[in-house]
């Protein structure tokens, strides 16, 4: 099974008239790899086909102050289409992510697997930045909340960090003394910089993206765990253009935002309990000199599985040194810097669930308060 299910135990999908129907559709470019692929000598075994879809539906009330984004109530309908192909050495893997405006090739990724075990993925795939952007990805019945952390947020929303690179990532494992180690590496373009960050589009390629390079090693009591703790360094080179925004400092014409970012995270069970919990740095300046900015965020999230349908969560979320103003951050006015949630799970079936969740929040635009209710699923 794929490795985008840590948490939630999903069982084989394996059909693979299923996958190439909707690869077909959905991927047309990876369906014909997805071909070309199960008849390559490569193919030392024979493949394993996986096909999922993650539909999800949410209804929300929002009351903000003046000024602040995301006010608007109403109802949204997605649906993550996800497909893999396996064997013993190659790896291929697509996500496709459809709203009710939208649609988006969210990873393509070819991969190879040597004899050690590591894996080298070629492609556009989900930066590791932490525990959240790796282990949830677009799957929404896979996270328990609803809501993801601010910084966590894609690039399409409101989050101010690289969640998506097109370029080389390479993962990997070893057995220690005493638990394991686990480590990624990433390298690619990242997203433009505009009144948001938007990502290298690979069905639509363009120039003018920035480098990055990403790194995230983490420490398990075992190796096949979720349970973790780790640390990750970054650097991304955001390209876009001055073009007389608010927040625009920059001359007219093309301007870089060198942004570092370094963390730590952990993940780790207990019993009923669960902990997710993430501290991050953030500091960068653009090229042409102007003033450099940092702030660093942190959230911690804490579940408690009452029963095997019940789990009520809560998380809070701060932030320290945030400019309204900055150069860089004030374009994002969604940018969640603070919030207190509480929620409930119920899981209605082994494959379905209802959540709801009452937040307050800060953004850099206003704050407000926000209930939410939402549908996931995942099928076959």
């Amino acid at each position: 099974m794929s490795a985008v299910v840590r948490d939630r135990s999903l069982g084989k999908a394996g059909y693979w008239a299923k996958a190439a129907h909707a690869m077909s559709r959905a991927l047309p470019s990876g369906a014909t790899l997805a071909a070309l692929l199960a008849a390559s000598p490569a193919w030392a075994a024979e493949p394993q086909f996986d096909f999922l879809l993650f539909p999800a539906v949410s209804w929300h009330e929002t009351d903000v102050g003046s000024g602040s984004p995301g006010s608007a109530s109403g109802f949204a309908a997605t649906l993550d289409l996800f497909a893999t192909v396996e064997s013993e050495r190659v790896r291929f893997l697509g996500e496709w992510f459809l709203t009710e405006n939208s649609k988006e090739i969210q990873r393509l990724q070819l991969g190879w697997r040597f004899s050690g075990g590591d894996t080298l993925w070629a492609g556009r795939f989900h930066t590791p930045i932490g525990y959240w952007n790796t282990a949830y990805h677009h799957g929404t019945y896979l996270q328990t909340s609803i809501s993801r952390p601010g910084i966590e947020e894609f690039e399409g929303g409101h989050g101010p960090l690289p969640t998506h690179f097109t370029g080389l990532l390479w993962e990997g494992s070893a057995e220690l003394a005493t638990g394991a180690m686990h480590y990624s590496l990433a390298a690619g373009l990242g997203p433009r910089l505009a009144d948001r960050l938007d990502a290298h589009d690979v069905a639509h390629p363009d120039s003018g993206h920035g480098s990055g390079a990403i790194v995230n090693v983490n420490w398990r009591p075992a190796l096949f765990v979720s349970d973790q703790v780790g640390m990750f360094l970054g650097s991304t080179r955001l390209r876009g253009h001055a073009d007389g925004h608010a927040h625009d400092h920059a001359p007219a014409g093309e301007h870089t935002f060198e942004q570092h970012i370094a963390g730590a995270y952990t993940n780790w069970t207990r019993g009923p309990l669960r902990i997710t919990s993430t501290l991050a740095h953030v500091r960068g300046s653009f090229e042409h000199g102007g003033p450099s900015e940092s702030f660093s965020t942190a959230y911690v999230q804490v579940e408690w599985s009452a029963s095997q349908r019940l789990t009520p969560y809560a998380r809070v979320e701060d932030s320290h040194g945030v400019d309204p103003d900055a150069p860089f951050l004030g374009r994002f006015r969604g940018f969640v810097t603070e919030r207190n949630l509480i929620g409930l799970r119920v899981d209605l079936t082994p494959r379905q669930a209802l959540t709801a969740e009452l937040s307050h929040f800060d953004t850099l635009g206003g704050r407000g308060d926000r209930l939410a209710l939402q549908w996931s699923a995942y099928f076959p």
